[in-house]
């Protein structure tokens, strides 16, 4: 593998933008050191130190793997700009105690709709719905497979016209949304829950923490 296809195969599912927030203000600062977050187990004990360029990774869990084989970074790269974006707000308006304008309100939106769409625990609960309809699917065919004549008629009563505007969803599209559903649900669920949260009445808390 050459050097270049190993590059961005460490992928945040948490960005490091945000995780930064929280890194320990009392760490030595300097050219040699390194800035660290405080990472606790569930209970609450076993503190230790750790930099956010190591925390919620996993490899290539936003790459859309190519038909050559290459390596489709577009998810990767669009997350960065939208961290960009978040980091530039929150140091530039945020902090400066302003309240955004609607282009960064846009991106703020945006910015949270993609911190919930893109996690494991997100992906992993869409494969599990899709390995559900995968299985029921599969489960069907087989049935259809070994089924008489006359049942295999009745059968085919049984199914849905296909609708005017499409074909319906296949097997393979469905296996594909099962293994890969961050890849190719994110646009529609950004664009939906963006859609909601621009609806909504938005406010700040300026009380004290």
């Amino acid at each position: 593998m050459s050097k270049g296809s190993k590059k961005y195969k460490k992928q945040h599912f948490v960005p490091q933008c945000y995780t930064k927030a929280w890194l320990d203000p009392m760490a030595p600062a300097g050219p040699t050191s390194t800035p660290y977050v405080w990472v606790f187990d569930r209970d609450g004990n076993n503190p230790h130190r750790k930099s956010p360029s190591n925390l919620f990774t996993e490899t290539d869990i936003y790459t859309i793997e190519r038909a050559d084989g290459g390596r489709d970074l577009t998810l990767e790269h669009g997350f960065q700009e939208l961290e960009d974006k978040f980091t530039r707000i929150r140091n530039l308006t945020f902090n400066q105690m302003k309240w955004p304008d609607a282009e960064q309100m846009a991106w703020l939106f945006a910015f949270v709709a993609t911190a919930q769409a893109r996690t494991q625990a997100n992906r992993d609960h869409h494969r599990e719905q899709w390995g559900n309809i995968r299985k029921k699917m599969e489960d069907f065919q087989e049935a259809y497979e070994k089924a008489s004549p006359s049942k295999k008629k009745a059968f085919a009563a049984m199914t849905t016209p296909p609708s005017q505007s499409g074909s319906g969803m296949t097997l393979e599209h469905v296996r594909a949304m099962e293994e890969h559903p961050i890849q190719l649900m994110i646009s529609q669920v950004v664009n939906t829950v963006t859609r909601a949260f621009a609806k909504m009445h938005v406010a700040k808390d300026e009380s004290e923490v």
